[in-house]
């Protein structure tokens, strides 16, 4: 499996599962937007267990990684999610050097409040608790462009 194939694969399963009744309900929370497929969360959940179990070993981390850079680059809900939650699940593996790559997700598909909250608790917490980068390392993310 590459990375782009389970792109394709997960991107098929929120067409699939998508459902504007959730949309509409949740919009509302979101004054910065809300570009989603309206997937129930449950069933994400399940899914990308079933979808981290089945390919982990064979993507590693690099590999969901680069399935993070392609999930994150439109900023649509769910796949966001799905890829804070793969990143999520490496991180022993977390370096300083993953820190940026976090940040170019930031910068790019990081859209809203909810998606900050996960990345913030799920992944930039882990490396000032973890003693891999010190709080001055976010110093200059104050003034980014992207709040």
């Amino acid at each position: 499996m590459t990375e782009k194939k389970l792109f394709d694969e997960i991107r098929k399963f929120c067409k699939k599962n998508a459902d504007e009744k959730l949309v509409k309900k949740y919009a509302r929370y979101f004054v910065e937007g809300y570009d989603a497929y309206g997937v129930d969360g449950k069933l994400s959940e399940e899914q990308r267990k079933l979808w981290f179990e089945k390919y982990k070993d064979e993507l590693g981390f690099d590999g969901f990684l680069k399935l993070g850079d392609l999930l994150v680059k439109d900023g649509k809900y769910e796949e966001v999610f799905f890829a804070i939650w793969f990143a999520g699940k490496f991180q022993k593996e977390f370096k300083p050097k993953t820190l940026n790559r976090f940040y170019q997700w930031i910068d790019s598909g990081v859209k809203n409040w909810a998606h900050s909250d996960v990345m913030s608790g799920e992944i930039l917490s882990i490396f000032l608790t973890k003693g891999i980068v010190h709080l001055d390392t976010f110093s200059d993310w104050r003034i980014s462009k992207n709040k």
